[in-house]
């Protein structure tokens, strides 16, 4: 009898369905076999609303995975930890920082976790789980931690800092993915990929013996990238051999766009309440 794993995308930019609702943010349900993890929590607190409407219980959520440290991961955190019967909470250290993004002008603007720090969440968590290595989450499934970075046409994908004075650069060693394996190769769900979608993707192969990589899906943070990036980026991923590609969140339109025309009937959209079923 095969195993399954069920991922629901419940918070996403966009929705296609008139009781879902949508934010500039990313949440994903995952059922793994029997064991319910939530890969980031949004923005704000439709997490709760839209898993209602998909039937998916938040309160049996065993685990939750912070891809890194922005509001727009990590906003609905605290109703789910009042809501959750004290889940794991994997994040790596950096994702407690001050962050702060800073404008053209030379303006501040504070992007990082809302209304949490490490006490209150240890105060809520059955447990904090730091993540500067690869950490098995569940037999199968797995967050990466830091992720090596060695392309150089990959950045953070914006200005990113974690002093409102905007002098100290935020590298964003907290972005992180999630993977397990399943019968037809690896599945990679993205947060926002400001390590770099290839920079992942290679250290995730690396670290598994070069697996197949047969799905990736979530944020690609291309929402800045030059021409080249995105044509970097849309080569690795052709050359990978990635049968599915899914654009969320933060890929941008331009990307979106570009990723559709050379590797069409491969990408495919994620908005709120999108499910996929994978066998293991």
């Amino acid at each position: 009898m095969h195993s399954h794993c069920k991922i629901t995308i419940l918070v996403e930019n966009c929705s296609l369905q008139k009781d879902l609702l949508a934010e500039h943010g990313l949440a994903v349900g995952i059922e793994y076999k029997s064991y319910k993890v939530l890969f980031d929590t949004g923005q704000t607190n439709i997490l709760r609303h839209n898993a209602k409407h998909l039937d998916i219980d938040v309160e049996k959520t065993k685990a939750i995975v912070l891809s890194h440290g922005h509001y727009d991961h990590t906003g609905g955190l605290k109703e789910i930890l009042t809501i959750a019967k004290r889940p794991q909470v994997y994040i790596h250290p950096n994702g407690f920082e001050n962050k702060y993004s800073c404008s053209e002008d030379g303006l501040a603007r504070e992007i990082g976790m809302p209304d949490l720090d490490e006490a209150a969440v240890r105060h809520l968590a059955g447990d904090i789980i730091w993540t500067k290595q690869p950490v098995e989450i569940h037999p199968g499934l797995w967050v990466t931690g830091e992720i090596l970075r060695e392309a150089n046409l990959e950045d953070v994908g914006g200005s990113f800092f974690t002093d409102d004075k905007c002098l100290k650069k935020d590298t964003l060693p907290d972005d992180q993915a999630l993977y397990f394996k399943s019968e037809l190769g690896l599945v990679v769900i993205l947060g926002c990929a400001h390590a770099g979608v290839v920079n992942t993707l290679n250290y995730i192969r690396k670290i598994t013996g070069y697996e197949p990589i047969y799905c990736v899906m979530g944020g690609m943070h291309l929402i800045n990238a030059t021409e080249e990036r995105i044509q970097f980026t849309i080569n690795a991923l052709y050359e990978m051999g990635i049968e599915k590609i899914g654009l969320a969140h933060c890929t941008g339109y331009e990307a979106v766009y570009r990723f559709k025309k050379k590797l069409l009937g491969r990408c495919f959209a994620c908005p709120v309440g999108t499910m996929m079923e994978f066998r293991l």
